[in-house]
């Protein structure tokens, strides 16, 4: 899932960056009178409206495990979709209640996620371009990332106090839990094998 999830990711990111640039679409703030709407946080204002880029990651990470996680039976695989759909449109909603984007912004961004979702899956079963990553000696690299990429959202989160903010906290924590318990298991493992040859 995160070989899939990093080809989506770059997939996903090449799309938002030409997207916004084709349409530079006005935010909300840019050309409504900011009292006719709630606007919460700090005013979103530019030209890069259209598609979302927090749907369009939402529905990209949300593709990945909608896939990556689905049941075998079909009553849990109809229960399991609709479940990541409303849970990715109630979050993507969001950016609509905080007036950082119109309503088609977030519908766009969601398909467009989906799609890259999709598209990360493919090369990913095509082609074994990050297979290196469940190499476990990049482990320590990936526990670094993961700590930085922490701190960077508990920043984050003390500026913006965003719902999305705390869902990607949560699953970095996660992962970051995941593989530093796998680290911790193989030192352990290493150096009771170690003493065991030292001892033969």
């Amino acid at each position: 899932m995160w070989e899939s999830l990093i080809s989506a990711s770059l997939v996903s990111a090449l799309l938002s960056g030409l997207l916004k640039a084709l349409f530079a679409v006005p935010r909300p703030a840019e050309t409504l009178d900011n009292k006719s709407f709630v606007i919460i946080g700090k005013a979103c204002s530019g030209y890069s409206s259209l598609p979302s880029g927090h749907s369009i990651t939402v529905f990209t990470t949300l593709t990945i495990l909608l896939f990556g996680f689905m049941p075998k039976e079909l009553k849990f695989k109809i229960l399991w979709c609709f479940l990541a759909i409303i849970t990715g449109l109630i979050i993507v909603s969001t950016r609509v209640g905080v007036g950082a984007h119109y309503p088609l912004d977030v519908i766009v961004g969601s398909i467009i996620g989906y799609i890259s979702g999709l598209i990360g899956i493919f090369i990913n079963q095509k082609y074994s371009i990050w297979t290196w990553i469940g190499n476990r000696k990049y482990y320590p690299v990936f526990i670094v990332l993961f700590l930085v990429c922490c701190c960077l959202l508990v920043n984050k989160l003390i500026g913006d106090n965003l719902i999305i903010y705390y869902l990607s906290l949560t699953s970095l924590i996660t992962s970051l839990y995941i593989t530093t318990n796998v680290q911790i298991k193989k030192q352990i493992k290493f150096k009771s094998l170690r003493m065991d040859s030292e001892l033969s």
